[in-house]
């Protein structure tokens, strides 16, 4: 049988093209890592006065996240921290992002790992035992729902604190991942120690699950600016967390936002539809009536009726 070289050129070609962009992406310590990549010329807007755009690999779920976990952990397999900012509205994902990133990294990753409250949070960290030379990967997670419960000043207290611990303890390797809406929520001292950005978010109406993974490169960097500048690096794409480790997250978040509405110190803690839209920021997601219900001590069905009452002056 004739063998076409032209047919023979090809193959090689798009076999060279599959290695490269679709086998395998380079981690910033120069390690290759298999993944799927769906659309190797993924388009990421900027926004700004100079808006750029960029290209990067968009990934699937399974090799999105390892990927991302890969990152981390050489982070620390260096001997280094790494605080992680995850960003994005309130119910795009962002737990459910950290959660499968977090259990790649380790299996044993639990709801004991998360603080719903700056306090519980650093009692997490500081309890966390060292990465290296056990080759560890301890995690702590600070839950978006603090900021939402907290007043603008106490976060700023909190989170003075929060970059001396995460300063004084950097030897000893630990991941921290803070979840907030907005990157600037987050104190400027700790958003510059963070050393890996994912921003959730729905680009689409009919795209949901969806991260872009910004990295700061050091060539990058500038000795002039306050912040660290920021590049997209890869995006993925993932789905809703299920299982008993979800379930038993959902629980300690409503027992979180029961205890938090308890506490409230507003003068009128009637259940409005503003209440309701609060109780909703505490948890970072839209919840049902029933759970609402379960919060304020009523029925669903008393809910839905609050819901729809008409406004009055």
């Amino acid at each position: 049988m004739e063998v076409n070289p032209a047919a023979i050129a090809a193959w090689k070609s798009a076999r060279r093209r599959r290695i490269l962009y679709q086998d395998f992406l380079p981690t910033p310590f120069k390690k290759l890592f298999p993944v799927k990549i769906i659309n190797p010329d993924h388009l990421i807007r900027g926004f700004g006065k100079h808006i750029r755009a960029y290209r990067v690999p968009l990934l699937d779920e399974h090799s999105g996240v390892g990927y991302t976990a890969q990152i981390i952990k050489e982070k620390i397999d260096h001997k280094k921290n790494c605080p992680v900012l995850a960003t994005g509205e309130p119910g795009v994902g962002k737990s459910t992002c950290i959660s499968k990133i977090a259990r790649r990294i380790d299996p044993g990753f639990s709801v004991k790992n998360i603080g719903f409250t700056l306090d519980q949070f650093n009692a997490v960290f500081q309890g966390l035992p060292r990465g290296i030379p056990y080759k560890l990967y301890p995690q702590a997670d600070m839950d978006e729902s603090a900021f939402a419960a907290y007043t603008d000043d106490r976060l700023q207290t909190d989170q003075t604190r929060l970059a001396k611990n995460l300063i004084i303890s950097r030897i000893h390797q630990k991941i921290a991942w803070f979840g907030a809406p907005k990157a600037k929520l987050v104190n400027l001292r700790v958003r510059n120690l963070a050393t890996v950005w994912i921003d959730i978010s729905e680009p689409d109406y009919d795209l949901q699950g969806y991260a872009e993974v910004h990295l700061p490169p050091p060539k990058k960097q500038s000795k002039y600016a306050t912040g660290k500048y920021w590049e997209p690096y890869f995006a993925f794409i993932f789905k809703a967390e299920r299982g008993p480790f979800w379930e038993e997250y959902e629980l300690a978040k409503l027992d979180f936002i029961e205890n938090a509405l308890d506490n409230d110190s507003r003068p009128d803690k009637r259940i409005t539809i503003d209440a309701l839209k609060y109780l909703d920021e505490l948890a970072g997601h839209p919840l049902t009536d029933a759970q609402r219900g379960k919060v304020f001590g009523v029925t669903g069905n008393r809910i839905c009726q609050i819901r729809h009452e008409p406004a009055t002056n």
